[in-house]
């Protein structure tokens, strides 16, 4: 299986039980001078819930990509920065 299998298994499977399958925004955001780029599953959200912009769904799923920096990311036993996340949501 491969990680494309495994993200669309994930979208398919919700998908199937009503949210609307939405796809990956940018990662680096357009339109956002607060963000460099992309560093969480829910900024592709930011404006709906800031109250700045509606949704055509009232329920999502989406495979985010994210990149995550700084110590508060440190994934594994080493010390390194900047990782590339691909996160699933519901």
């Amino acid at each position: 299986m491969t990680g494309h299998d495994m993200r669309q298994g994930f979208l398919q499977f919700f998908g199937d039980r009503g949210p609307t399958i939405v796809p990956s925004s940018s990662l680096v955001p357009r339109d956002d001078l607060t963000l460099l780029f992309t560093n969480a599953g829910m900024v592709r959200f930011k404006d709906v819930f800031l109250d700045k912009e509606g949704q055509p769904y009232s329920r999502a799923t989406t495979a985010q990509k994210c990149l995550c920096a700084g110590r508060g990311c440190a994934s594994g036993d080493d010390d390194a920065d900047g990782l590339f996340r691909l996160l699933l949501g519901y």
